[in-house]
Order: C-alpha cells, then sequence, then structure tokens
C-alpha cells in the first residue's frame, strides 16, 4: 500500500518540477495541481541539489540568518511587489513571521493603519468594497457626511420626538375615519328618510288628483240639476 502512495508522491514531485522548470510561478502550479503551496516548497527544497534547481540562497541559509537579515530581506521582497505567501517561500518564513514584517513594513512606509483596518474587517471587504464604490459615486466627501456633528443622544431625542409626532397623526387620521364613517352612516340615514318623503308626496298628489276628479264630478252634477231646475220654472 504504501510503495503505491510513494510512486503517486513520486510522480506529482516530477509534475513540480517539470512545471517549475518550465518557468511556472509557484502559485501557477498550485493552481494547475491542485497542491498546496507548503507541499510545493517542500518539493523544491527537497530537490534543489539532485535536480539542479536553485531556489534562493535565503531559503538554505534562512536558519543562520539574524532576524534583522530576515527582515531587511522581506522588506525588501515586499517593495518589489512581493506577495505575503511569495515572500513565506522564498524566505522559508512561516505565516506568522512573513505577517509581522508585512506590517514593519507597512509602517515603514506609513501605511499600517490599511493593514490594520483589513485585519479588523477583513470579513466584510465585499461589503466595504461596495460601500466605497456608492460613496464614490454619489460623490460622498467627510465635510457632507459631518457624522462627528451628531451625537447618539441627540438622535434618540429627535427619534422620539418623531415618533410621537407619527403616532399623533396616526390618532387623528383614525378619529378622522371614525368621524367619516358617522358622516356616510347619516348620509345612509337621510337619503332613506329622502326616499320615503318622496314616496308619501307622491301619494299625497295621487289623492289630491282623486280629489279634484271627484269635485269636477260633483260640480257637473250640481249644473245638471240648476239647469233641469230653469227650465222647469220657465214652463
Amino acid at each position: 500500500m504504501s510503495s503505491n502512495n510513494d510512486s503517486d508522491y513520486t510522480e506529482r514531485e516530477k509534475q513540480v518540477l517539470e512545471l517549475y522548470d518550465s518557468g511556472k510561478s509557484t502559485r501557477d502550479i498550485a493552481k494547475t495541481l491542485r497542491m498546496s503551496l507548503r507541499d510545493i516548497s517542500f518539493i523544491l527544497k527537497k530537490n534543489q541539489v539532485n535536480q539542479g534547481i536553485v531556489i534562493n540562497d535565503n531559503v538554505n541559509n534562512n536558519n543562520n540568518k539574524s532576524p534583522n537579515e530576515k527582515a531587511t530581506q522581506s522588506y525588501r521582497l515586499f517593495s518589489q511587489g512581493k506577495k505575503l505567501v511569495e515572500v513565506s517561500i522564498e524566505l522559508g518564513l512561516r505565516e506568522n513571521e512573513a505577517s509581522k514584517y508585512f506590517r514593519e513594513y507597512l509602517k515603514l512606509k506609513g501605511q499600517d493603519e490599511v493593514y490594520e483596518i483589513y485585519l479588523e474587517n477583513k470579513h466584510h471587504i465585499k461589503s466595504l468594497r461596495k460601500l466605497h464604490r456608492v460613496v464614490k459615486r454619489e460623490g460622498i466627501t467627510t465635510d457632507k457626511m459631518k457624522l462627528g456633528t451628531y451625537k447618539i443622544p441627540d438622535l434618540q431625542n429627535e427619534y422620539a420626538k418623531l415618533k410621537d409626532e407619527v403616532e399623533a397623526i396616526d390618532y387623528k387620521k383614525t378619529m378622522a375615519n371614525h368621524a367619516l364613517e358617522d358622516m356616510n352612516n347619516q348620509i345612509t340615514i337621510l337619503r332613506r328618510a329622502l326616499y320615503q318623503l318622496s314616496a308619501t308626496c307622491n301619494n299625497k298628489r295621487n289623492e289630491i288628483a282623486c280629489l279634484q276628479f271627484g269635485i269636477q264630478e260633483l260640480e257637473g252634477y250640481v249644473n245638471g240639476l240648476n239647469n233641469k231646475a230653469e227650465i222647469k220654472n220657465e214652463t
């Protein structure tokens, strides 16, 4: 079982060395073979004599160098644009050592605060970048923000005041709705009463028309009687 693993590891070593000889960087090799940078560094160190590969004398002699020499070499590599992982591999440094020298390098350049901000907010980088884009797009500056002019107690008081005003407006709105509902009910009642009065008026008009018709009939009957009486008297 172990012989198979050794054979596979030897094949991986061969692939790493071939890619390195072709000019690939350790990061490119890691992406191509899906290996860790640590394993790649180990393979390169192991085979640097047998395969004729010279990584960097700083790696071979790193344990013999003083902290000042390590720091100086780190500063120089960082100034050349090297990344943390690249400096760590090239000088054979552990992560905490490389990070320490990187902070020192930034401090020398007056940029240590930037790195501290990164460490404090590295889990929110996407949100910070989005916020930065919004601020930049809207042209917002610190003068426009004037965040320092606002105090939390003042904001709390202003919030309480606005909340009371909103509650008062809501109360007035509720009362107005009740009043409107009452008015609508009264209008409905008045409409019903008006309908009943209209119906009563129509009935009375019909009654008056009937009475007028009766009066006309009586007047005709009386006129007829008068005419008969006059004729009788003449004869």
